[in-house]
């Protein structure tokens, strides 16, 4: 829900789970009826748990995620919460079985790491990679796991080794295909399943290792220090990213006219909201890498600049493990040691978080590559009025304008302009609802929340404290942040990052813990503070706010709004 299965959307599904239309009745144990003298066992089902279907018909009593497709859509089924997030692979759900006691549980990550991987496929599904043997998926993934770390190391390099691999297989092979099997490429990409081994398990390793630790630590680590410790992770492709653009901006007397080739050549299937197939990659569209490259070159402040952050925050998370080792081995003799142990090993797998992601995107990269040129022959044929129209049509749709255009039919341009329209209206709204009942009720906002004139709450998911300029941000391809900005945004990903290496500190409207966003916060060491509700409403670009995530709070100076 919303972006990641974060604070925000947690707090929507429990008023849903309370609200007795659609609360999952709790299995009652057996209990005597007396009648006639003799007793009656009442039996009683359990309701259905958890994310309705997607099929049936609208009726009322639902409840519907908002998100939006730029086709297609799907019916709602009664008495159901529904979510926007893809059904997890089985090896991700049965981790999730394993970890739900743990902060992992609010993230969709976990749920989504095999879908993000899938698209590499692997050679070795089922089995175990060396003797053909199939494995059953829970004996896997703690194989995986426990694997990963004890040798970090060695998987770390499988890792690389597999990304690279994905990065090979999605390559343009330059063979000149038709409409119809470049479609169907297309097609079967999205019908198969499957993940990386290899990609998958290291990941969930460093997320359980980052994640444990807190509950064995209890009292024993103060506040912010577990993410103090999490600062400043090499290994994190995202960071790397950013710091390749940084030498960049260093090498360059101007954004306009900066050599991006090689960057481009190893980070140009990335864009901002790039799961979006829809969405042009930096290969094809380079102006947001430039607009970034202009804000990196203010930096004038050499204690400021990007990789001496990162360097003091690897620095001082460092030296804050050992401190905090000290107290716990002393504290809490067994639970201590297994804590900084895990602690130790999310430093080496935990900045591998990104790498799923990253190598996905290959594979989304290579079927943009296939539409675009199908959308073309299309438009050639006269049935779409632009290569990128086909992103706005379904497969069948697609494989219908096919079928016209050999039969000289018109084409699908009506379809295609309205859905268009919709969708650029869509992308205008500033506010997307975590949840709303069929009857258009915004979930959240029945849920009564405390009142605090003087600050906005959310959830801390960075340590530290700061405090500068607010700069909202709607668009990071037009944005200028100045070098100790607080960047103020509804939403980030990946691609919103470079920001990051001039902000003083980071303020969403959604978000989870472990996602993205607060991930690279940590690494550079700068605050952060999420699921702040209306955060780019209630303020306005050049306020000085102080964003304080052991508190959770952004408070405005001067304590007004």
């Amino acid at each position: 829900m919303a972006v990641d299965f974060g604070p925000r959307a947690q707090a929507v599904m429990r008023h849903v789970l309370n609200d007795p239309r659609f609360a999952p009745q709790r299995r009652r144990s057996r209990r005597r009826a007396q009648s006639s003298n003799s007793a009656q066992p009442i039996q009683s089902a359990r309701a259905a748990e958890g994310a309705g279907s997607g099929g049936g018909a609208h009726t009322s009593n639902s409840v519907q995620s908002v998100g939006s497709a730029r086709a297609g859509g799907g019916a709602q089924s009664s008495n159901t919460a529904q979510s926007s997030e893809r059904t997890p692979t089985s090896e991700a759900a049965q981790l999730g079985n394993i970890a739900q006691s743990s902060n992992i549980a609010q993230s969709s990550d976990v749920a989504q790491l095999g879908e993000s991987v899938r698209a590499g496929g692997s050679a070795r599904k089922g089995g175990d990679g060396r003797s053909g043997r199939r494995v059953p998926a829970v004996g896997r993934a703690v194989r995986g796991v426990v694997g990963a770390l004890v040798d970090p190391d060695r998987a770390r390099v499988r890792l690389q080794a597999e990304v690279e691999r994905i990065r090979r297989q999605s390559a343009d092979d330059g063979r000149e295909l038709s409409v119809g099997e470049r479609l169907a490429l297309v097609r079967e990409h999205d019908e198969r399943g499957g993940g990386a081994d290899a990609i998958i398990w290291p990941i969930v390793a460093g997320m359980l290792a980052s994640a444990l630790p807190p509950r064995l630590l209890g009292e024993v680590a103060r506040p912010g220090e577990i993410h103090a410790v999490l600062a400043g992770m090499p290994h994190n492709v995202t960071i790397e990213m950013d710091l390749a653009l940084w030498a960049v901006a260093r090498a360059a007397t101007s954004a306009d006219d900066a050599d991006l080739t090689e960057f481009l050549r190893v980070y140009g299937h990335r864009a901002a909201a790039e799961v979006d197939l829809g969405v042009p990659r930096w290969s094809e569209d380079p102006a947001p890498v430039r607009a970034a490259l202009a804000t990196l070159m203010r930096v004038s402040d050499p204690e400021q600049a990007p990789d001496v952050r990162f360097a003091r925050a690897a620095e001082q998370a460092e030296a804050t493990l050992r401190e905090l080792g000290v107290r716990a081995r002393r504290r809490r003799p067994v639970r201590g040691r297994v804590a900084i142990f895990l602690l130790g090993r999310a430093r080496r797998l935990a900045g591998l978080r990104e790498a799923g992601k990253f190598a996905g995107l290959y594979r989304l990269a290579e079927l943009r590559r296939h539409l675009l040129a199908a959308g073309a022959d299309l438009a050639a044929a006269g049935v779409l009025a632009s290569a990128d129209d086909i992103m706005f049509l379904t497969l069948d749709e697609a494989d219908d304008a096919l079928s016209r255009a050999d039969a000289g039919v018109g084409g699908l341009r009506e379809v295609v302009a309205e859905r268009r329209a919709w969708y650029e209206r869509e992308c205008r709204r500033r506010s997307v609802p975590v949840a709303l009942f069929s009857d258009g009720t915004d979930v959240e906002a029945v849920i009564e929340a405390p009142a605090d004139p003087g600050a906005l709450k959310g959830v801390g998911a960075s340590a530290g404290r700061a405090t500068g300029p607010v700069r909202v941000v709607h668009d990071p391809a037009t944005a200028r942040l100045e070098p100790g900005e607080v960047l103020v945004t509804a939403t980030t990903d990946p691609g919103w990052t470079p920001l990051f290496l001039t902000a003083a500190a980071l303020v969403t409207e959604t978000g989870a813990v472990m996602a993205h966003g607060p991930t690279v916060a940590r690494e550079y060491g700068i605050p952060a503070v999420i699921c702040v509700p209306g955060a780019t409403r209630h303020l306005r670009t050049g306020q000085i706010v102080t964003v304080d995530a052991a508190a959770g709070t952004v408070t405005v100076q001067g304590g007004s709004r």
